[in-house]
């Protein structure tokens, strides 16, 4: 009995990397110290940047839900985020507002590349007649970019690059948006590859990023998916976001940022049906489905 042989009950463990605890002169551990920088810790701000999958980042199974995050995570929604368009409809300006205004040392983790897998690299191979490591390489040294020029003008934030989600089942891609020579705002919401042209688009993205990031990259993907990058069931959502990733994401991040997560902010006591915008007429039509199956003809 590990509470009888301590002689005090353990709530809670974390694992964080090397050097986090402070000791003393002596090098034992300083348990006042340590106790005031954990204190300190969780109320220290986490800003979680990216598209709409950042909700993960919730406990609430409600996509586009803020609310039940530790309570010193901040979600940033930036719509549609690519390689090919943080300098437009002033992506990049919102992310620089969010920014400024952050504590000294606060943790900014860069939840992107999601769009870059499902569109933009499938999209240069095929318009730009490519190879997969090319233009991989090309969409991620355009990260690069200004990911370095965060990193220097916020030098005192400590930032992070979480992988995207693995590739889900998606939509079959339609020959009406496989046609398209522009990647338009539009044209995000829709598939440019399937799933087994996302996965192998993902594995090289995965690979590179890891290579070549100018910030830490935290990958978690060996914990939800199988040899071949197929999710486990319990964390799809739907056809591209996750669920029950929560804890999971918070101690990747502990372990390798050393920054620590508070409490959630508010237990959800209901669920709701929530529309995924990139799926809604699938979704209209599934809700929809007995009513247009009895809707009475012009005869009847």
């Amino acid at each position: 009995n590990l509470k009888a042989y301590l002689d005090f009950d353990i709530k809670k463990t974390k694992l964080l990397p090397r050097g986090w605890l402070r000791k003393t002169s002596s090098g034992k551990i300083a348990r006042k110290p340590n106790l005031e920088k954990f204190n300190q810790s969780i109320q220290k701000p986490v800003l979680v940047i990216g598209d709409s999958h950042i909700y993960a980042w919730n406990q609430s199974d409600e996509l586009y839900n803020g609310d039940s995050t530790a309570q010193n995570v901040f979600l940033r929604q930036i719509p549609i985020i690519s390689a090919d368009n943080i300098h437009s409809d002033g992506r990049i300006e919102a992310i620089h507002e969010n920014l400024k205004n952050l504590p000294e040392f606060s943790t900014v983790i860069l939840f992107i590349g999601e769009q870059d897998i499902r569109n933009l690299i499938p999209f240069w191979m095929r318009t730009k007649s490519t190879s997969l490591l090319e233009s991989t390489s090309a969409v991620l040294q355009k990260h690069f970019q200004w990911i370095s020029n965060l990193k220097q003008n916020y030098s005192l934030l400590n930032f992070c690059w979480l992988l995207p989600p693995p590739p889900g089942e998606g939509l079959k891609p339609h020959p009406r948006f496989l046609s398209q020579t522009h990647l338009s705002n539009e044209l995000y919401y829709h598939y440019q590859a399937d799933q087994n042209q996302r996965i192998r688009v993902a594995r090289e993205y995965r690979k590179q990023l890891l290579k070549d990031s100018p910030i830490l990259v935290i990958d978690y993907w060996k914990s939800i998916t199988n040899q071949k990058l197929i999710l486990d069931p319990n964390y799809i959502r739907d056809i591209s976001h996750l669920k029950n990733v929560q804890q999971l994401f918070q101690d990747h991040v502990e372990a390798k940022m050393g920054c620590l997560f508070g409490p959630i902010k508010k237990t959800t006591e209901s669920s709701k049906i929530t529309l995924v915008l990139e799926n809604v007429v699938y979704e209209m039509k599934k809700l929809l489905k007995e009513f247009l199956e009895n809707e009475p003809t012009e005869d009847s």
